[in-house]
């Protein structure tokens, strides 16, 4: 089964201009790129070193945890003690982003302090998010990181969360917090 992503109004053939292959939970696939088509197809023989391995589980990195100014590690040993970890990327300057901070509240209080929200930003804007988060108060840790980091967790778009188990397994990502707050209630 291939997946063909093409946003709506565009018509035309797929011509590649970028591909790529990455393994996925011990599944490879092929990935081909012709802006704004996505091509994405299995492989029926596996690739052992593809262009990119997609993180199943969470990647041990730093951030500057904003309310101490202190680095903090980020580990599956960060996960004791809670139930699930879910880490949000987003940007100071992402609207959808700030309108879906209060809604880590409601989370938060239906999972009785099961969860662990940290929440990620770029250090390119520290005083930005900083006004944003002091204003919105998102129940969790308050962090910045480099943009490299952003790609370990495999982000590419705002405003986005992962959602990892106690072990530190990513078991899925959201777009949007009410999603993630659907799933875990639908399967929790």
């Amino acid at each position: 089964m291939s997946i063909y992503y093409r946003p709506l109004g565009i018509s035309g053939a797929l011509k590649v201009k970028d591909q790529m292959t990455f393994n996925l939970r011990g599944q490879s696939y092929q990935a081909l790129v012709s802006p704004p088509n996505i091509l994405v197809k299995p492989l029926l023989e596996p690739v052992a070193e593809a262009d990119v391995a997609l993180v199943d589980t969470l990647p041990a990195f730093t951030a500057i945890n904003l309310q101490t100014k202190d680095t903090l590690h980020i580990s599956e040993n960060l996960i004791k003690g809670y139930d699930f970890l879910y880490v949000s990327v987003w940007a100071h300057s992402c609207r959808p982003c700030i309108e879906d901070m209060p809604q880590f509240e409601i989370f938060e209080t239906t999972f009785k302090k099961r969860i662990l929200f940290i929440h990620l930003s770029s250090e390119r804007n520290i005083e930005q998010a900083l006004e944003v988060l002091n204003q919105v108060k998102p129940p969790g840790i308050y962090a910045v990181c480099s943009e490299s980091v952003f790609s370990r967790l495999n982000v590419s778009g705002f405003p986005r969360g992962n959602l990892y188990d106690k072990k530190g397994k990513l078991m899925r990502s959201f777009s949007h917090i009410t999603s993630a707050f659907n799933y875990l209630t639908a399967h929790f």
